[in-house]
């Protein structure tokens, strides 16, 4: 929502971003982007949801996650 933008801060360095909406209904934003000026990051939002998290915390959990999904593939492979 547009009402938010008030308390909405980016995550690394805590300044005021500015939102470019690319779709939109009466009472939120569906789709766009929050820009950091200061740090020159775009945060998506995708389905009304923005994703703050900081650039280098979105590597580190994708990471995290491919190391999970390849833990449990081998685990198959032992079990079978």
């Amino acid at each position: 929502k547009k009402e938010l933008m008030d308390i909405l801060a980016c995550p690394v360095c805590k300044g005021d971003l500015i939102l470019n909406v690319v779709e939109e209904n009466k009472e939120e934003v569906i789709s766009g982007t929050l820009y950091c000026p200061v740090c020159k990051e775009h945060y998506p939002i995708d389905e009304g949801i923005p994703n703050l998290l900081p650039p280098d915390s979105e590597t580190d959990v994708r990471f995290n996650l491919e190391q999970i999904f390849q833990n449990v593939i081998i685990n198959r492979q032992e079990i079978n």
